[in-house]
This record gives C-alpha cells, structure tokens and sequence, in this order.
C-alpha cells in the first residue's frame, strides 16, 4: 500500500475517484468521530464513498475526525425527509430520524 501523500497514493486515489464519478448517485451514510466520540452524521449524494467523503470536505460539511461510511438503501433514502439531507446532523436528529435507533 502506497504511503499517503506519495505520487502512487495520489495517483490511487485519482484513478478510484474517476472509477466512481462513472457509477450513478446514490445516498451514503457518514458518521463522524474522534477520541472525544460523535462528531456528526451527515446523508449526502454522492457517486461512491471517496466521492462523497471529498464532497463533505468541499461543502465543509466534515467535522473532522475519523469518518465511517455506509450505503443508504434506495428503499430508506426514498423515505428520507429533504431537510435531513446534505447538512450535518446531531445524535438526537439521527435518532428521531432512524425511529430512535442508537446512533453508533
């Protein structure tokens, strides 16, 4: 695996991108966290998961921190309410929205 930074990394990470901007939009899932916890969640569209990680750093929507990503399904994006989408969103939002499931 190629250092991070290195001419290889960045080249990895350019041709991954390009392999993702070829695949159509689909709602990802970030959970944001650090040492201290939780950090945010965020439902962004995006065409893969480096794509939508790069996408919350230039809407500056990233907290920072450690990001774990996941794949919305088509079936619960469709029910997603707008004003959950594209904006970061506390603990308790994400419970209300999720029925009161634990936000990991």
């Amino acid at each position: 695996m190629p250092k991070p930074g290195s001419p290889e990394w960045k080249a990895r990470r350019a041709q991954i991108l390009t392999d993702e901007l070829s695949q159509p939009l689909r709602w990802w899932y970030l959970s944001y966290a650090d040492d201290d916890g939780f950090r945010g969640g965020l439902l962004l569209e995006a065409h893969g998961e480096l794509h939508a990680i790069e996408l919350a750093q230039r809407l500056n929507l990233s907290p920072g921190g450690q990001v774990l990503i996941l794949e919305v399904p088509s079936e619960v994006a469709a029910t997603l309410q707008a004003e959950s989408k594209g904006r970061l969103l506390s603990k308790p939002e994400l419970e209300r929205l999720f029925d009161e499931k634990p936000v990991q």
